[in-house]
């Protein structure tokens, strides 16, 4: 089934999980069971799954194919996803940053400048200045919840990852995206 010299010619993880997959299959494991007890740093339960089905159905070397298959296209799906994570909260933080920049220096600015004092209480903008500071509290409030997840579900989580995913199964939208 494995091309034991190759496997065992290897380094690392992948020559750990064949010795323990040769070890279980020698003690009268089947594989996907020899899989199972290997765990989930060098099987996940997906590919466990498919690789027991296929051994149900009597064709384990093609499970074994789309359980491959299957394990690059959802590392695929990991990266692409991640580059359209990055590339959102890149455009929301230039959003935050315009909207700020525009409130607290170029509308006092503008306000200060000698065109609009000549004009002097003429023009009234006092709700435009309202409405400017209340979106501010407002992308304030949310780059701070957003800030507070980031900093949660990435920064924390190589200190503590169970309890980090247990704190994130709390959170509505986190959680379906983080799952």
């Amino acid at each position: 089934l494995f091309p034991y010299t190759t496997l065992f010619r290897s380094s690392g993880a992948v020559q750990e999980a064949a010795r323990l997959l040769r070890d279980q299959i020698m003690a009268g494991a089947s594989l996907h069971e020899a899989m199972r007890m290997a765990g989930p740093r060098y099987f996940p339960e997906t590919v466990v799954a498919i690789v027991q089905t296929g051994s149900r159905g009597g064709d384990v070397a093609y499970a074994i194919r789309e359980a491959g298959r299957f394990e690059q296209e959802l590392d695929l799906v990991k990266r692409e996803s991640s580059k359209g994570v990055v590339s959102a909260l890149m455009g929301f933080v230039i959003g935050v940053v315009t909207i700020l920049a525009s409130t607290l220096y170029v509308a006092p600015m503008i306000l200060n400048s000698s065109l609009v004092t000549m004009v002097g209480d003429g023009v009234n903008i006092g709700w435009v200045m309202t409405l400017a500071n209340v979106i501010s509290i407002l992308a304030g409030i949310v780059s701070f919840v957003v800030g507070g997840i980031f900093f949660y579900g990435v920064l924390l989580r190589p200190f503590a990852p169970a309890m980090i995913d247990r704190g994130i199964l709390h959170i509505p939208f986190y959680r379906d995206m983080a799952l």
